[in-house]
């Protein structure tokens, strides 16, 4: 009698778990969501597959732009990169140095920039001729405003030229005028212009004046 008992009641037991508790079993792979548009994808560590590298290839208009980014002037025999707004010192390893370090370009491109330059006759800088009156700007230079004192003499040497209104009213300041700055500039004795340099480099500057 206990016997059958306890055998019905573990009979009960098992069929209330299987209809009340038992979770159905559930294909997990049905469940996986397809990758999202543009999202990487994953690849194992076990995998001999890999990602493909990324390289970079220049666009054709950045190396347009660079090779055909020096202009040479035969008046003057300066050699302009037309970016900078300034001439390259006429020195083989200054033309490497500005290529390489200063616009990084190497390679095939480098050499034959260089090649091209080689048959340029250029100017030493000590050498060049800073115009002494207005005269036509030089293509590539920078033109920057600028102010000229009238009272140095312009026929023999250059006038004084500078971009910083602070200079000229301490130049003006040397000629001893007995006027304020504010009174010089009233009576003429100095005007605003446009100015251009060979070189932007720091010790090399001198403005001359252009039209």
């Amino acid at each position: 009698m206990y016997y059958r008992l306890s055998t019905l009641w573990q009979s009960w037991n098992e069929q209330y778990y299987r209809e009340h508790c038992q979770v159905p079993a559930v294909d997990l792979t049905s469940l996986t969501s397809p990758p999202l548009a543009g999202s990487k994808r994953r690849v194992s560590p076990l995998s001999s597959e890999r990602p493909p590298k990324k390289v970079y290839k220049p666009s054709s208009q950045t190396s347009s732009a660079t090779s055909d980014g020096f202009v040479y002037n035969t008046k003057y025999r300066i050699l302009v990169c037309i970016t900078c707004e300034s001439i390259i010192q006429p020195k083989p390893t200054s033309c490497y140095t500005h290529l390489n370090l200063v616009h990084h370009i190497t390679g095939p491109l480098c050499k034959a920039l260089l090649e091209r330059f080689a048959t340029y006759d250029l100017c030493p800088f000590k050498e060049l001729t800073i115009p002494c009156k207005r005269a036509p700007r030089i293509p590539g230079l920078k033109i920057q405003d600028g102010f000229r004192c009238n009272v140095c003499p312009s026929l023999i040497s250059p006038a004084y030229l500078t971009i910083n209104k602070r200079q000229m009213d301490k130049h003006l300041s040397q000629h001893n005028l007995g006027l304020t700055p504010k009174k010089a500039w009233e009576a003429g004795r100095c005007s605003k212009c446009l100015v251009q340099t060979f070189s932007l480099a720091k010790g090399r500057i001198r403005y001359f004046e252009v039209v």
